[in-house]
């Protein structure tokens, strides 16, 4: 077994990150780059092969202690390795190639974050999570969404829908809604706006940063830039989708509605047919983007009307071979939430 590290293309990642079905836009190189690039770290790409057959991959954005070879090494919804035919051992094997590498080669604190892996999967990965040494950090809020399978007939996931969904998109199919769909840059600048609205009138926590996707979406190619799905109304943006068709899951990024999309219930519209779109291009679950019971009520039932099941990743892994430094790493990420009331997540 190898481990090859920093020596793909960009072409060269993509090709084989894209093979995987837990592949997703955290993932493409263009994301690791823009988001490094903002928070001021650097990113390390690895791929783990046996006999010349990739087993797993992973993206690392590594933070360093300034004046210090020290630092954190996050691994974002990875390592990549649920592919066909991929067994209990290979990604046990995964799992510690990755530590190895970052753990006990560059003397950094790992950090990994796996993706959400349905019920009879996520014993394999704790296992290869123990088995690498790795240990979960309970400070860090798990991912919480709710999971559609779109896979069943369209009928069926109509039926499954709630009763308050199916009047409202009823309802938004009477109104004078007109929906655009593509992947372009200019159909996305046309949503930000709508989202800025939203947010200067809410005053939510951002998760996500919009112009952070929006510079990702410049440079990202086709076959990887994200769904941007607008509903207008006398042809002025009223409510917004941004979406991420990778691997076997579309991934919720962003929405917005104005006044007037919240009473014509143009946001059912929107995901009821990007679920159809997911269906059609032949993926297998739709992640509706993240819930939060307590801060966004209305949201979680919103979402939990789609008749998807409400899931919780696993949360986060840690490992690192110097007591010192993690316990300085825990404590400056402790005192910069406390400064600036930012919570941590896995998001």
């Amino acid at each position: 077994m190898e481990v090859l590290v920093d020596s793909l293309t960009r072409e060269e990642w993509s090709e084989h990150a894209s093979a995987f079905a837990d592949y997703s836009l955290y993932h493409t190189w263009d994301y690791g780059d823009a988001r490094a690039s903002a928070e001021g770290s650097t990113v390390s790409r690895a791929a783990v092969r046996l006999d010349g057959k990739t087993l797993g991959m992973a993206q690392c954005r590594i933070k360093r202690i300034p004046l210090t070879k020290r630092g954190i090494a996050y691994i974002q919804w990875g390592p990549l390795c649920r592919r066909d035919r991929a067994t209990r051992r290979q990604i046990q094997a995964v799992v510690s190639a990755i530590c190895r590498t970052y753990v006990r080669s560059q003397r950094l604190l790992l950090r990994m974050v796996p993706p959400l892996w349905s019920r009879d999967q996520i014993h394999v990965l704790l296992d290869a999570a123990a088995m690498a040494g790795l240990r979960k950090n309970a400070y860090i809020w798990p991912y919480r969404t709710f999971v559609l399978d779109v896979s069943a007939p369209v009928d069926d996931l109509y039926s499954s829908l709630a009763r308050r969904w199916k009047r409202a998109l009823k309802k938004a199919a009477n109104r004078k809604l007109h929906i655009l769909c593509g992947r372009d840059e200019a159909l996305f600048s046309r949503f930000l706006p709508l989202y800025e609205d939203m947010f200067a009138r809410k005053r939510f926590a951002r998760a996500v940063d919009p112009l952070l996707f929006y510079r990702v979406q410049q440079r990202l190619p086709k076959q990887e830039k994200m769904l941007v799905q607008l509903a207008l109304w006398d042809n002025h943006p009223v409510a917004g989708l941004i979406s991420s068709h990778l691997g076997d899951t579309c991934l919720g990024l962003l929405g917005a509605s104005n006044e007037t999309g919240r009473r014509s219930q143009a946001a059912y519209r929107l995901h009821w047919e990007n679920v159809q779109s997911a269906k059609a291009n032949g993926l297998r679950w739709y992640d509706f983007g993240g819930i939060d019971r307590e801060k966004n009520p209305n949201g979680y039932l919103f979402k939990a009307g789609l008749g998807g099941e409400e899931c919780e990743c696993i949360g986060a892994y840690e490992a690192c071979d110097s007591r010192a430094t993690a316990t300085a790493l825990s404590v400056a990420e402790i005192g910069y939430r406390w400064v600036t009331g930012v919570g941590s997540s896995t998001r």
